[in-house]
């Protein structure tokens, strides 16, 4: 079953970028992608890097909430193996299942580790559609659209308060399933999964400060699309930026992503920055950087899994 979800997920990257080069023509694609040289992406590198720092963090910032101080060295190390599993790895296991299973190691529940990596990727994507809400409502403003500056910005404001709702009832929830789950003979990883959660959303503290790294994180993605897109003289503003990124992310996190999201990137970026009026040659030059980047993050991962390997052969 997983070798099928996993070919499914090949199936539709590749099918993707062959719809993304039927829908261009050979030849527009060619010259949207003839700017792109390799100084292009090492610009837009160390700002990619600052997104990998942040997402660590958020992470081990979740751990820290529940009990498991992990050092920073070796989340970035787990975190960037992960991506190697997640683009280059040939096998059915995903960057977040390695990351599970290592992190086991070091905190003794193998629930704890999921519950921290699980917690960490829903806080990014509960803080996506307010991000996005906030970048629509500043490029309405900046248009001179007061009126739908105005309704946007509500729009995130109500959505950030149901948010909060949602957490605050999800923290009950989880408190009355995890009691019951305790006087009962319950799978010790799905008991340690529900008390991690429960910790975490007891600390609205926490909370607070992982949606504030988030934010983060989406200002550094904003800053690479514009480094890139100043790079290559593609003239799209700043505001625009903000106003489709977290689009963009959305649609790439809630796809099957495959191949480090070869194809999901590509489609989203063309499809939300066409809803923007950026012509589509500009929109999958970004795109192709970007992945071409998590590619070199990934090629990282795989350097160090196979000097970490050669290291312990070297100690037997």
């Amino acid at each position: 079953m997983t070798q099928l979800k996993h070919l499914a997920k090949f199936v539709v990257s590749i099918g993707l970028c062959i719809a993304i080069v039927w829908v261009l023509g050979p030849q527009r694609m060619w010259a949207a992608l003839a700017p792109i040289s390799p100084a292009t992406l090492l610009a837009a590198l160390p700002l990619m890097a600052l997104g990998v720092l942040i997402t660590v963090r958020r992470w081990q910032v979740v751990l820290d909430v529940q009990g498991s101080a992990i050092a920073y060295p070796l989340l970035l190390r787990v975190y960037v193996k992960g991506l190697f599993f997640n683009v280059l790895g040939l096998g059915g296991i995903g960057g977040y299942t390695y990351r599970v299973m290592v992190l086991a190691r070091h905190t003794g529940s193998g629930g704890v580790s999921a519950a921290s990596v699980l917690a960490e990727r829903a806080v990014d994507f509960a803080a996506l559609p307010i991000i996005a809400c906030v970048g629509a409502a500043s490029f309405a403003l900046a248009a001179g659209r007061y009126d739908a500056a105005a309704v946007l910005a509500g729009v995130g404001v109500l959505l950030t308060l149901f948010l909060w709702r949602v957490i605050a009832s999800g923290r009950t929830l989880l408190e009355h399933g995890t009691e019951w789950l305790w006087g009962r003979p319950a799978p010790r990883f799905i008991r340690d999964f529900g008390g991690a959660l429960v910790v975490l959303a007891r600390r609205p503290g926490a909370i607070r400060r992982l949606l504030g790294l988030s934010c983060l994180f989406q200002a550094a993605v904003i800053l690479v699309n514009y480094t890139i897109s100043w790079n290559l003289g593609f003239g799209i503003s700043l505001i625009q930026f903000v106003a489709l990124m977290p689009f963009v992310a959305l649609l790439v996190n809630a796809a099957p992503v495959a191949l480090g999201g070869l194809g999901t990137t590509q489609a989203a970026y063309v499809y939300i920055f066409r809803l923007g009026d950026i012509e589509a040659g500009k929109a999958l030059a970004l795109s192709v950087v970007i992945t071409a980047g998590v590619f070199v993050f990934a090629a990282i991962g795989g350097a160090v899994l196979v000097s970490e390997r050669i290291r312990l052969r070297g100690m037997l």
